[in-house]
């Protein structure tokens, strides 16, 4: 594990491990493809916080229009969730949230 955790590859004891680290931070070629590597895995991340921001403010929103409706019309919170057609499986889950 200590390998793993080297930044100088010259100084990686298992031999297929250095040449990799070699090759990937001093090899020209190497250096492109931990780039890619890189960016893919930037870019995955950044996806992943975009779908969590949009599952946030959709949760966010529903709630909001829960409280909204309970306040205005005076259903129950069970009542308000049916109403608005969230699965059943879910309705625990967003009443524990208010």
């Amino acid at each position: 594990m200590a390998d793993f955790c080297e930044s100088d590859p010259d100084a990686i004891r298992d031999d297929m491990v250095r040449k990799r680290g070699q090759y990937l931070k001093r090899d020209p070629e190497g250096v492109r493809e931990m780039c890619r590597i890189s960016e893919e895995i930037y870019n995955e991340g950044k996806l992943d916080g975009k779908l969590e921001g949009i599952e946030q403010g959709a949760r966010d929103n529903l709630l909001e229009n829960v409280r909204s409706l309970m306040e205005s019309v005076g259903w129950t919170a069970q009542e308000t969730l049916e109403k608005l057609k969230v699965p059943a499986s879910e309705q625990a889950r967003y009443i524990a949230m208010l």
